[in-house]
């Protein structure tokens, strides 16, 4: 009882084999294949919203993020999209993270040097010399940060990171008001963002299905050119600097009580949502797992489940909110993390006149966070911890995306095993702790809808460094 098997992957409980080639690109290689005759390679740049500091780059990043199927050099549009057809079966996707940007795909291990061929073409000399491919790439980004204006929940948790680490947040905003940003990055800054982002000093290439013999040999023929310098902005400064973050906390209210073109075709009722965070621990922090514990315990829900019932059932906001107040449409739990800053908290929406009650039962779920945690929840958390965990790392993309991600964040790779030992020694007296530092560390709040009849942010410091301090009083902290 209270004890997890180790799944059906060993691999994933060994340390990546580590090598760095001369101009400093480091290597990972894990031998073993995941699906048993396939292989996952990532290309990984310490990139992102964090690192673009100067007013050319902003939300280059993201315009990159959109290039998967453009041409290159050596491909076409026609040719690059026959090929991740041929030669991933469509296994093929860019992706950016605030503090990372990368290129991931999936094939057959016998097709590896040709479809590294294609990421490395993709990452390093996208070709949007032709007018057409680069005002449809412009399109589609315009389009994507428009879809965001229909979707308010990621509005708020975008506005959350800016209120609580200051007016830049953690990085550039990826929200529909950098829109008119995104029309002026040009074919040129996209160059000069690859050449200044993807120096080899930056860069992690990560393989599962390679043997380092083969992933070294074909890293050096596709980035060994590549060189480390120092490109400077107009103050002398590094163009891939960022500021760290300083978590201050704070609020933003936007009384905003149209409806969402998005839910006019469902005929749904006008809805306020609301984010509220205290500041959390970064991955590589010793009280992660603590905190990753509470998310799970806390879990959320929605009044209508989609995929049937039965998901979350046990979940403490299911059972002291979504059962106990018809009008919460929706309330969940949210964690999100990088490499110096995090964020612990709730989302949650209902309809403008029972704003100020969700307000009340989210900020009371907030105070209350060390309360009514059991040794049962604990448990049941956990396990429903490892079961994502491990499913997650069943197929190959996904695990090589979060290894990757991680040795680019923290320059180290916390394996499944690594952190099912964490999760294994959270005690409910850890629970408390860490649920108590977060109270007093500061709370960030968005309310996007009706707005009014809110406390002020002020009131809501001022009770939560109170309550603070009265449990730790309480309880030896």
């Amino acid at each position: 009882p209270g004890q997890v098997s180790v799944f059906a992957c060993p691999f994933l409980m060994n340390a990546p084999l580590v090598k760095t080639l001369k101009n400093g690109l480091q290597l990972l290689s894990f031998p073993q294949s995941v699906g048993y005759g396939w292989a996952s390679i990532g290309l990984f740049a310490k990139a992102g919203s964090r690192y673009e500091s100067s007013p050319d780059f902003a939300n280059a990043g993201f315009v990159i993020r959109h290039l998967g199927a453009a041409p290159t050099k050596q491909y076409t549009q026609q040719e690059k999209l026959e090929a991740i057809d041929l030669l991933t079966g469509g296994h093929f996707q860019v992706g950016a993270h605030r503090e990372v940007l990368y290129h991931c795909l999936q094939c057959p291990t016998w097709r590896v040097p040709d479809a590294l061929h294609l990421l490395a073409s993709t990452a390093l000399e996208p070709d949007l010399s032709d007018p057409k491919v680069a005002q449809k790439v412009k399109a589609n980004c315009e389009m994507a940060l428009l879809d965001r204006v229909h979707a308010p929940d990621q509005l708020v948790f975008e506005w959350v990171h800016q209120v609580a680490y200051g007016r830049r947040g953690i990085g550039h905003s990826q929200q529909p008001e950098v829109l008119n940003s995104i029309r002026y990055v040009t074919p040129e800054i996209i160059q000069k963002y690859i050449r200044t982002m993807w120096q080899p000093q930056r860069l992690t290439l990560a393989a599962t299905g390679v043997d380092m013999g083969t992933l070294e040999a074909l890293g050096t023929e596709l980035f060994g050119h590549l060189e480390n310098e120092d490109i400077l902005d107009g103050e002398g400064k590094p163009l891939w600097r960022h500021t760290p973050s300083k978590y201050t906390g704070g609020c933003l209210y936007n009384t905003h009580t149209d409806q969402e073109a998005g839910t006019k075709y469902f005929d749904e009722k006008h809805q306020t949502h609301i984010t509220t965070c205290f500041e959390g621990y970064p991955q590589d922090h010793p009280d992660h797992a603590a905190m990753m514990i509470l998310w799970s315990i806390l879990g959320g829900g929605a009044s209508f489940s989609a995929g049937g019932p039965g998901k979350g059932i046990y979940s403490k906001i299911n059972e002291e909110v979504i059962r106990r107040n018809h009008w919460v449409d929706c309330m969940d739990s949210v964690a999100s993390y990088y490499s110096d800053a995090a964020l612990f908290g709730f989302y949650g929406c209902t309809e403008h006149e029972r704003a100020p009650s969700l307000m009340a039962v989210m900020l009371g779920q907030m105070a209350e966070l060390d309360e009514r945690n059991t040794q049962e929840a604990l448990d049941r958390a956990k396990h429903a911890y490892f079961s994502t965990m491990w499913l997650t790392f069943e197929e190959g993309m996904p695990f090589i995306e979060d290894v990757g991600k991680q040795w680019t964040m923290y320059g180290k790779y916390f394996s499944p095993e690594d952190f099912r030992a964490r999760i294994e020694k959270v005690t409910l007296d850890d629970l408390r702790r860490v649920a108590i530092n977060m109270m007093g560390g500061g709370v960030s709040v968005v309310v996007r809808g009706a707005a009014k009849d809110m406390p002020t942010i002020d009131r809501i410091q001022m009770v939560f460094k109170q309550l603070a301090e009265q449990k730790k009083q309480k309880y030896g902290f």
